[in-house]
């Protein structure tokens, strides 16, 4: 397992509304955000995967985008029927903040500091025990 790509974004403190973001709905904008990233990578790829998994560390987003986006407010509904249209053939799972390679840059790791993060490169334990289960439960 390694990295092929990475993208962060910085949310502005106010929404176009003149609300701010709260921690929930900007952990909302980055599982859209990784869905769209997701998408591209598997078309630009042509591999044929047996399975994705994406991860969050925001067990809010993660029962959002479990239910019908017509039980959510407007805001959240959209996201969230945009996410499932996109992922709706993978799974999601959620991963604790701490095993959270994408939290690195979001907590101010310097840039120079990233080629010796093993985390960053190969992710944190946690998945490989994860993909370990997986195997186990296929095969």
């Amino acid at each position: 397992m390694k990295l092929i790509c990475s993208k962060s974004r910085i949310l502005p403190k106010k929404q176009k509304s003149g609300k701010e973001f709260t921690t929930p709905r900007a952990e909302l904008q980055a599982a859209l955000m990784l869905s769209r990233l997701v998408v591209k990578i598997v078309e630009a790829l042509e591999v044929k995967f047996s399975s994705i998994i994406l991860w969050s560390d925001s067990q809010i987003v993660l029962c959002w985008i479990r239910k019908p986006p017509e039980a959510l407010q407007v805001f959240v509904a959209n996201r969230v029927k945009l996410i499932q249209s996109l992922t709706d053939e993978y799974i999601w799972r959620y991963i604790p903040s701490k095993s959270n390679p994408a939290d690195l840059i979001s907590r101010g790791v310097q840039p120079q500091l990233l080629p010796n993060l093993e985390m960053w490169w190969s992710g944190p334990s946690i998945l490989k025990q994860a993909d370990c289960e997986l195997s186990s439960e296929t095969g």
